[in-house]
């Protein structure tokens, strides 16, 4: 019986790895490996700053007590979530929401200067629209905004990656 438990195991883990299914994350590219960076999150909510910090740890890098002790101070500048309706009923009732999760940042240098102007990352999501639950349609839009958070932060260091690396390839 064990052994068929474990070929039955087996011919899963194959299966799922021939269609190219893997864990979601940051992937090998994106190390920030030997980097110090400060994130100066002033001007956004705690719940980025934690996404964001997170993302940094699990790169590799190091965060920074304060501005001068780093390589590169990540400064977030802000965000912001749009609602609107992409799917309505016959009834004239909205049955689905997209919401739009844009978060405006910058890069520098300890001392200032400038390595990523202000940019921003614009992730999407759609979630549906229950009138009949309102607090699960809430649950559902909450949860959505905080994967979108998450998946704005993966960008934002991806971007991160690729200037720091670029300069000290340089």
């Amino acid at each position: 019986m064990r052994a068929a438990a474990r070929l039955l195991l087996i011919a899963l883990l194959l299966a799922v790895a021939a269609c190219g299914w893997r864990l979601r994350g940051p992937g090998p590219g994106a190390s920030l490996e030997g980097f110090v960076l400060f994130v100066d999150a002033s001007a956004a909510e705690a719940d980025v700053r934690t996404s964001v910090e997170r993302g940094i740890r699990t790169a590799g890098a190091e965060l920074a007590a304060g501005p001068a002790a780093a390589d590169a101070v990540l400064v977030l500048l802000g965000e912001t979530v749009q609602r609107r309706a992409v799917s309505i009923s016959a009834d004239a009732r909205a049955q689905e929401y997209e919401l739009t999760y844009n978060l405006r940042y910058r890069l520098d240098t300890s001392d200032g200067e400038s390595l990523i102007a202000p940019e921003t990352v614009q992730v999407t999501g759609v979630y549906q629209y229950d009138p009949n639950n309102v607090l699960g349609t809430q649950a559902r839009a909450d949860t959505l905004t905080g994967r979108l958070r998450q998946d704005a932060a993966r960008l934002l260091l991806l971007r991160v990656h690729a200037v720091l690396t670029r300069g000290v390839q340089e």
